[in-house]
């Protein structure tokens, strides 16, 4: 599976305001801590190999990094793996050594 790592675009440090601190989506706050877990949080509950991967600190308006994950059932990490090193690879522009 491939998805993105958060659904919300990261915040600037400056903008953190504690672990209680809420955002607004969709007209309403809703806490930015369970927002940013949310999409991670499944891999882990089903006890299943992810890996979390950068695609561009360049690929928005305020290059803030983005990140995808990806996730295989049990067993397949070195599969895993290695499909991540080729996203890597095609992603950033270069061989991994």
């Amino acid at each position: 599976m491939l998805y993105p790592t958060s659904p919300i675009m990261p915040s600037k440090i400056e903008e953190i305001h504690g672990p209680d601190w809420t955002i607004e989506m969709k007209g309403e706050r809703v806490s930015q801590y369970m927002l940013s877990a949310k999409n991670v949080d499944v891999a882990s509950a089903a006890n299943l190999p992810a890996i979390t991967l950068p695609t561009s600190s360049m690929s928005n308006k305020d290059n803030m990094p983005i990140g995808m994950e990806l996730a295989s059932i049990t067993g397949y990490d070195r599969k895993l793996i290695a499909v991540a090193r080729s996203l890597e690879n095609i992603i950033l522009g270069h061989e991994h050594k």
